[in-house]
């Protein structure tokens, strides 16, 4: 009898087909492996009997909807997606889909079954899924109190513009991450800014904000910026194809956009630039650095008028 059995899930010519024994060759790694080269059968097997780990070999964006059938019915399970993309942006939907990680494709069956052991083992897989449930509750909870806090913030800078007073300074945020959207907004915080606009999480929504489009159609509400910060990397559209966007824009001719990113590749720095960025910046590791980052930005960028409605 094993200690763990884990569920591989692939086609053939993905699959080596002697993984499944060299995964158990060690006796003292105590793992056995099963085998399927279809999604419903993994399906059913997953039911009828347990298993500590799936794994899957995918390649394909239509593909990852066998991960999330997986997912739905065992909430639970470490789900390990292999594959030979290597893009950010598919690493990123298939963990969106449900894969608790995402790895590279070996071909080389002893790398592949080294790499399943360890994650197994070790219980990284388990780990990380009970982390990021815990780090999901709680962000959700901290969220929620940061933007009743916010909401707050942004009614007495409201009333502040009513009264003539207003905040010269009216960022609009578009960051994904909501890991980076909680340092963002307590950043403001600290930097004492008054940030009354949501922090918006796509590309697409940036386009629906700053054209008034549903669900930001109310300008009494939804107002123009007077700074757009900018994530490079978005899901769908980017922030390099927003910036390209706004170039085509007239109303938003006089919108100044930083860009805050994760990486500093020059190509990308460029091309910002060429596309009208003010500035280009990379995200700090910490947090007083980028209080320090958002205090700058309200100096320079801060607006001598109201924001528009």
């Amino acid at each position: 009898m094993t200690d763990h059995l884990v569920l591989l899930v692939g086609t053939q010519d993905r699959l080596p087909a002697e993984l499944p024994s060299v995964i158990g060759r060690e006796s003292e790694n105590r793992i056995g492996a099963e085998v399927t080269t279809a999604v419903q059968e993994a399906l059913t097997r997953l039911s009828e009997r347990g298993y500590d780990a799936a794994v899957c070999w995918v390649e394909r964006e239509d593909e990852l909807a066998g991960v999330v059938r997986i997912r739905k019915t065992n909430p639970q399970l470490p789900i390990l997606v292999f594959t030979t993309q290597e893009s950010p942006e598919f690493h990123q939907l298939a963990r969106q889909m449900g894969a608790t990680k995402v790895s590279r494709d070996h071909r080389d069956p002893a790398v592949l079954a080294e790499h399943i052991r360890l994650s197994v083992q070790s219980g990284a897989l388990l780990d990380d899924l009970r982390s990021h449930t815990t780090r999901a509750r709680a962000n959700a909870g901290d969220l929620r109190k940061l933007s009743e806090k916010n909401a707050g913030l942004a009614r007495s800078a409201w009333d502040l513009a009513r009264k003539g007073r207003s905040s010269r300074f009216v960022p609009l945020v578009v960051e994904d991450d909501p890991d980076q959207a909680l340092l963002m907004i307590r950043a403001f915080q600290k930097a004492e800014i008054h940030a009354p606009l949501p922090i918006l999480k796509s590309g697409e929504e940036a386009i629906a904000y700053l054209s008034a489009s549903a669900p930001f159609g109310d300008r009494d509400r939804f107002y123009l910026p007077t700074l757009l910060i900018l994530d490079c990397n978005l899901p769908g559209k980017s922030g390099l194809q927003v910036l390209e966007w706004i170039k085509t824009q007239p109303h938003l001719d006089q919108l100044p956009v930083v860009m805050l990113s994760s990486s500093s590749d020059p190509h990308q720095v460029s091309r910002a630039y060429n596309l009208g960025a003010k500035s280009y910046l990379v995200k700090p590791p910490g947090f007083k650095a980028l209080v320090d980052i958002v205090s700058e930005l309200a100096r320079r960028w801060g607006s001598p008028r109201r924001p528009e409605h």
